[in-house]
């Protein structure tokens, strides 16, 4: 959205509620809120990327699908079989 509408369109609802102080510095809040995202954004993504990579680092085995069994007679004795 083009920066002048969102500024016309705070300024008709800051009238509408009768919030005059917004509508004098929702510039400056609104540049507080986007220096703050920004870094939290990157922190998030840089905090997930390094748990990927530690992931991947720690070599686990990959997950099987489908039904892993440690011994026939286990599965008998609760009654399951695997196939």
């Amino acid at each position: 959205m083009n920066a002048e509408v969102v500024a016309a369109q705070v300024k008709l609802f800051t009238q509408e509620l009768k919030m005059p102080g917004l509508r004098v510095h929702f510039e400056e809040i609104a540049r507080e809120a986007y220096l703050v995202a920004c870094p939290r954004a990157e922190i998030e993504s840089r905090r997930e990327h390094r748990l990927q990579d530690r992931l991947k680092q720690a070599r686990f085995p990959h997950r099987k699908m489908g039904c892993w069994r440690p011994s026939r007679a286990l599965d008998e004795s609760f009654g399951r079989v695997c196939l």
